[in-house]
């Protein structure tokens, strides 16, 4: 899931993975040390081209689910990626976030080094970003685009999930409705970042956890969207 160009404070954001573009480099899974030694991964994503969006008849595949806003996911379209990019191999942490900010967003939140960070404004993730950039030495950590994060999500695949189009193997890969503490207990949380199957492309929880920012504005439908992936 994807959360498009948020307000200046949104108070129930969620940071999901991070685009780290740095030119010279060309290993396929890096990791990098943050100010206290916590770890960052990130997975190199080739340059290709992928159709964006969701079909009419993949539409059908998955209309039980609950909130699903089709409409902002069509109508399907090509888009290419002409620049290849590093992509966080989980959520962003609380861990991850505590070392490069020296805190966390809202202290309330149930707290776990391993948690995806959450609950946080706007001012507060650029001052991260910018701290991230600021330690690259020459590189640059912003969000993707929504473009970028689907196209990593998808990994080379066409179907309705990365793993395929049968829904009853989404519980392998995703915390979604079906399985989630947090619903069927009607508490808010979320679940520690890697615990399920990654995608194709050694990602994980690109389907289900937490909602995920990117780099874009939000729009109505995919009518008119760019095709360079910006």
């Amino acid at each position: 899931m994807s959360l498009r160009c948020t307000p200046r404070v949104w108070k129930w954001s969620l940071l999901g993975s991070l685009c780290l573009i740095v030119a010279s480099w060309a290993n396929p899974e890096i990791s990098i040390d943050l100010p206290d030694g916590t770890p960052m991964e990130f997975i190199w994503v080739e340059p290709g081209t992928f159709k964006m969006g969701m079909t009419s008849e993949q539409k059908k595949g998955i209309a039980n689910h609950r909130g699903v806003d089709f409409a902002s996911m069509m109508p399907a379209h090509r888009v290419t990626i002409s620049t290849g990019f590093y992509l966080g191999k989980y959520e962003v942490t609380q861990a991850q976030w505590r070392a490069v900010m020296n805190r966390l967003p809202d202290p309330d939140v149930e707290q776990n080094p391993d948690l995806p960070v959450l609950v946080i404004d706007l001012n507060d993730l650029e001052q991260f970003l910018f701290r991230m950039s600021d330690a690259m030495d020459g590189g640059l950590v912003r969000l993707p685009t929504e473009a970028e994060w689907e196209y990593a999500c998808r990994a080379g695949t066409s179907t309705v999930y990365s793993f395929g189009d049968d829904v009853s193997e989404l519980g392998q890969y995703a915390w979604y409705n079906e399985n989630s503490w947090y619903l069927i207990q009607d508490n808010m949380s979320s679940h520690r970042v890697g615990q399920k199957r990654p995608n194709p492309w050694g990602l994980y929880d690109v389907h289900g956890n937490v909602w995920e920012w990117v780099e874009d504005c939000w729009n109505k439908t995919h009518a008119d969207a760019p095709t360079d992936g910006s």
